[in-house]
């Protein structure tokens, strides 16, 4: 047996003490990881000289000592095909359901404005940035774009910062509360992932999440939706004319932000599900100003 595949049966039987969840990947992930590869290599793999045990180590004891979901653990999470720092206290950890959003945001910006339009895109509450940069990275190639990203964490907005250093992302991050400052202008898109989650279903939250992910990004008053109040409010003097605004949310929270919409003069709702069947983003127009 190579020391490799001895480390990574070692690993597997200290997750299982712990029991920790999916103790079979998540120790082959971090094996992968500290050796720069992918999973399905692992069985090819060989192994380099250096300090790869003492780091697998480190990970694997984060993980099933602290109880770290995986990607706190490695500091990292692939968004969109794009790796992206995360850490804990700090950012969320990106979710698949986002990148759905980015997905519904780019397909309608594609049939909105043709590629000779330039286009400012503002991301609101960007955590690690993710939104803002997988956006970038898909759009810089065939438009002249301009994209802002807010947060209200100071530690949030370091890390946004350096993931778009890291991936070569050219987006302008500005500290604020929600659409709170006047130095942004206004833009064709306004996106978000605010907290949608209610205090009682956060209290249901593995204890691995609640205890590392960050609390205000999860959770909001007025039954999940207050954040989503006030940025529908506020988007309305910071959309162009011809703009959308696109929010995820909680499944149930569909009906109440339609309502919500209409009622504050926007038009064209309509509510995406995503590749579960569960309604997940909202998507609204607003031309009520020139």
């Amino acid at each position: 047996m190579t020391k490799r595949h001895a480390a990574l049966g070692a690993a597997i039987a200290e997750l299982k003490r712990s029991r920790a969840q999916e103790p079979e990947a998540n120790a082959e992930f971090a094996l992968a990881h500290v050796l720069g590869c992918k999973r399905t290599e692992l069985s090819t793999r060989q192994a380099t000289p250096g300090p790869w045990q003492r780091r697998f180590k480190a990970i694997i004891h984060r993980i099933a000592g602290q109880h770290q979901p995986l990607s706190y653990a490695l500091g990292c999470q692939d968004f969109m095909g794009i790796k992206l720092k995360v850490k804990a206290g700090a950012t969320l950890i990106p979710r698949p359901e986002t990148e759905e959003l980015v997905a519904a945001v780019l397909g309608t910006i594609k049939t909105r404005w043709p590629r000779t339009t330039p286009l400012r895109l503002l991301d609101v509450g960007t955590g690690s940035g993710a939104i803002a940069i997988a956006l970038w990275h898909f759009l810089h190639r065939h438009r002249q774009i301009d994209i802002v990203a807010t947060d209200i964490s100071s530690a949030a907005l370091a890390i946004a910062r350096a993931n778009a250093r890291n991936t070569g992302a050219h987006v302008r991050f500005k500290h604020a509360d929600c659409l709170a400052t006047r130095s942004i202008g206004n833009f064709h898109a306004i996106i978000s992932n605010p907290p949608y989650l209610t205090e009682k279903r956060w209290h249901r939250l593995t204890s691995g999440i609640k205890k590392w992910e960050p609390k205000n990004a999860l959770v909001a008053a007025d039954d999940g939706m207050a954040i989503h109040k006030r940025i529908i409010r506020q988007a309305k003097n910071r959309l162009a004319a011809g703009g959308f605004l696109a929010l995820e949310m909680d499944p149930q929270q569909g009906p109440q932000l339609r309502h919500f919409l209409e009622s504050h003069g926007y038009g064209n709702v309509r509510i995406v599900k995503d590749l579960q069947r569960r309604s997940r983003m909202i998507l609204a127009d607003y031309d009520g100003r020139v």
